[in-house]
């Protein structure tokens, strides 16, 4: 998980220096400076968001249906993930847009079950809206 969160940000850190120009049309210093910090912020947030999930590839939820066991867990794609920086008449929103993925395994077999291929089974689309104050992201 923790080299996830690490690619992750380190996306974010490249996006830093290379998109704020295209998230609004007036490029002043201050836009500049809070878009700066919504990247970090949303790279912290999503790195939180994933060390926050119960289940994960590391420890996974296990259930028992009849004969068949099944194995599930969840996961940020990083793909998925869009943020946009929005001025309101007296502040700034930060909009994060992301998928949690649940996979899951099936195996009749409890052993065989963590070396089955685990497949996603429902996506779900999360939208996140953060508010600017003079203290930084919330």
């Amino acid at each position: 998980m923790k080299s996830v969160g690490r690619l992750i940000f380190g996306v974010y850190i490249l996006l830093f220096f290379s998109l704020p120009a295209l998230a609004f049309n007036s490029n002043t210093d201050q836009e500049l400076i809070i878009w700066k910090k919504l990247a970090l912020f949303i790279a912290s947030w999503i790195e939180q968001v994933e060390t926050n999930f119960q289940y994960t590839s590391n420890t996974p939820q296990i259930i028992q249906n009849g004969q068949t066991y099944i194995l599930q867990f969840s996961k940020i794609n990083p793909e998925s993930i869009v943020f946009r920086l929005k001025k309101t008449p007296d502040s700034y929103l930060g909009i994060l847009e992301y998928d949690e993925v649940i996979y899951q395994a099936t195996s009749t077999d409890l052993n065989q079950l963590k070396n089955t291929t685990c497949y996603p089974v429902k996506i779900r689309r999360l939208t996140e809206i953060f508010h600017y104050t003079n203290q930084g992201w919330q």
